[in-house]
């Protein structure tokens, strides 16, 4: 199936069994993923109309966005998504009562739609439209808010209870 590129401000994510899927206002899949276990390297993969990566555990509170050949496109830990030129991007939730998550601010906001949590709207902002990575970034925060959502993420690469 042919991936549709980013360019509407608002996405869908649901999750069928282990398989996510983000669409765009029209329906259309903007990112496939396949969610792996916590436990397991393979995080998961993901695919845009821009390319491919897989996430995997890079130490206890680490996990890396790998491209097709294995070179690192972004790092995320401790409440940030590091990109290879050293740009960080805080990743957070801001709230625990109506849960928002939030990549770089505002440029990727992310809410639960309905329970048992498995699926949630996003909102892109147009500094996020603009950015060449924006199919790397919203495909790797969909993974990340998708995981939060379930439960099963690490709460230390989030920033969250427990972490230091």
């Amino acid at each position: 199936m042919a991936l549709a590129p980013i360019t509407a401000s608002r996405l869908q994510g649901r999750v069928r069994g282990k398989a996510l899927t983000v669409t765009d206002p029209n329906g259309d899949v903007v990112v496939q993923a396949a969610l792996g276990k916590a436990a397991k390297a393979d995080y998961a993969v993901f695919e845009t109309a821009q390319g491919k990566w897989r996430v995997e555990r890079g130490g206890r509170s680490t996990l890396v966005a790998l491209d097709p050949v294995g070179n690192a496109v972004a790092t995320a830990r401790k409440g940030e998504v590091v990109l290879p030129d050293g740009e960080t991007l805080p990743w957070e939730l801001s709230s625990r009562v109506r849960p928002r998550y939030r990549l770089g601010g505002d440029l990727w906001v992310a809410k639960p739609t309905r329970l048992p949590l498995r699926e949630f709207n996003a909102e892109l902002s147009q500094a996020m439209l603009a950015r060449e990575d924006r199919a790397l970034l919203a495909g790797l925060a969909s993974i990340l808010a998708q995981h939060m959502l379930r439960g099963r993420l690490v709460w230390a690469i989030v920033g969250g209870p427990g972490s230091t």
